[in-house]
């Protein structure tokens, strides 16, 4: 008896432990579920980006049978704008198509898509300038470029340039100027290039490039991170056949929505109608050079002859013979000079980094452009690269590890449940004597008889016991209680 009443003690404190857990499953709930934001796609809508296979950028002009070339406007406007005042990067200067302003671009290896765009790079080329006399005054000047046009600077003078068209260093524009630096001086390696004065001489080139991009917009802005750049190959003139020098290139692999594809044979198909050269360059329809093999328009990258020659000439018209004189004689004092020129050389200050930023700028400026008023070959229109619009929602999230508690908690209710069942079990008792009221009766007897017989545990031990017994009701000193006569 007394071992059962320790159970009965233990499960006791048992269910009290379960009652005081159970208060605490309100602040574990709530944990449970987290809002926050997210973003979803949006079926119904698509995001778009310029890009271009290729550039074309000629205006023609008919009298008569004759024929002129002009320079559209949108490119002329480009170039001003990265002269005068030149864009963060190419994606500040895009037109982008994303209504909620939070796009993304499938990606296929990092790579989401292919443009073509305008890269410059610069180079210092201070130990090529040449000390003309060897008097106080300073006379310097730089080699001459192949088109024989010569930068110098004498006394007076700050800033010169000259520049190269197409053909010479591969490039589709080349611009060499030479300057008053007031930067550190010669460290006399090349005794010859150092006057009383610094000097400072860059040379930049520009060619059209193939780049690719993975991408993503935020909050309307849209970030581009650069992964690869492909240079285009300069296709020399041709005089026998009045060609001039064109840009051109050929892969063999480009990238459709975020997915990279192969797309050259060795035969001419419907999908590849492009013929290139052995030196994967493309080949004029009229050339009468013998394929190599053939890809897709969209493999098909390239400047045509009559764009090149304008935008070449155009940039050349900027810098081309430009001078900078210093004001009463002081080389450090703000000098005169066109905006382009006086941004370039920086009231003498300038060094590699500025100048290849300020030229990154407007190659950058060129790029939006050459993007946006780009196609592709034999009048198919793939210019825009498209990605998925996503539009912030509240999502719900479970989280898993605040449901401990509550999980527990059943746990323990269940282990209760099971104890208590377990330890109000009777299995000796076999009576079925619910219905007989004698059961209660003998409750209150007191009774020798009953004591004899000892535990009645079925309804006809009780009514045995019962007929052997006389008894009356009658008042004891503890009350009313049956009593055996």
């Amino acid at each position: 008896m007394k071992a059962n009443s320790r159970v009965f003690s233990y499960l006791a404190t048992f269910g009290a432990l379960i009652t005081v857990v159970a208060m605490a499953v309100d602040p574990f709930s709530q944990q449970v579920l987290q809002y926050y934001g997210c973003l979803n796609a949006v079926p119904e809508s698509v995001a778009r980006v310029p890009r271009a296979n290729n550039y074309s950028a000629e205006s023609v002009l008919t009298f008569g049978a004759s024929r002129s070339y002009s320079l559209q406007p949108p490119m002329l406007a480009a170039m001003y704008v990265g002269l005068v005042k030149p864009p963060q990067n190419v994606s500040s200067a895009l037109s982008v198509q994303c209504e909620t302003g939070n796009c993304t671009f499938p990606a296929d290896s990092g790579a989401a898509y292919t443009t073509l765009s305008m890269c410059n790079s610069c180079t210092d080329i201070t130990k090529s300038i040449v000390l003309n006399n060897d008097t106080s005054v300073y006379n310097w000047s730089l080699p001459c470029l192949p088109s024989q046009k010569c930068a110098s600077i004498s006394a007076g003078g700050a800033f010169s340039c000259q520049t190269e068209g197409p053909g010479p260093y591969d490039s589709f524009f080349t611009l060499e100027c030479l300057m008053l630096s007031n930067g550190k001086p010669c460290d006399g390696e090349v005794p010859t290039v150092c006057p009383p004065t610094v000097g400072f001489a860059t040379r930049c080139s520009y060619v059209p490039c193939i780049r690719e991009y993975t991408a993503q917009m935020t909050n309307f802005v849209l970030e581009e991170k650069l992964i690869s750049t492909t240079n285009l190959a300069v296709v020399p003139g041709n005089a026998s056949t009045g060609r001039d020098a064109y840009f051109s290139i050929a892969t063999n692999s480009t990238l459709r929505n975020g997915v990279r594809h192969e797309c050259s044979s060795e035969h001419w198909t419907e999908d590849t109608p492009v013929a290139v050269s052995e030196n994967n360059t493309m080949i004029p329809y009229d050339s009468g050079v013998e394929p190599a093999y053939w890809v897709s328009a969209d493999c098909a990258w390239y400047v045509d002859e009559v764009t090149t020659s304008l935008v070449a000439g155009s940039l050349m018209g900027f810098y081309d013979q430009e001078s900078i004189y210093m004001p009463y004689g002081d080389p450090y004092s703000t000098a005169g000079g066109s905006v382009w020129s006086t941004n370039l050389y920086q009231n003498a200050s300038s060094n590699l980094t500025s100048v290849t930023r300020y030229m990154d700028g407007l190659a950058e400026s060129m790029s939006a452009e050459m993007r946006q008023g780009g196609a592709l070959a034999d009048g198919q229109v793939r210019s825009e690269a498209l990605g998925v619009v996503m539009r912030s929602q509240t999502c719900i999230g479970v989280r898993w590890a605040w449901l401990t508690l509550p999980a527990a908690l059943i746990a323990l209710t269940m282990a209760f449940l099971a104890a208590t069942v377990w330890c109000s079990r009777t299995p000796a008792w076999h009576g079925m004597w619910k219905s007989s009221s004698l059961a209660l009766l003998f409750h209150n007897v007191k009774s020798k008889t009953l004591q004899q017989d000892g535990l009645l545990d079925s309804k006809s031990q009780i009514n045995e016991t019962a007929s052997k017994m006389n008894v009356q009701f009658m008042q004891t000193e503890r009350g009313w209680s049956f009593l055996e006569r």
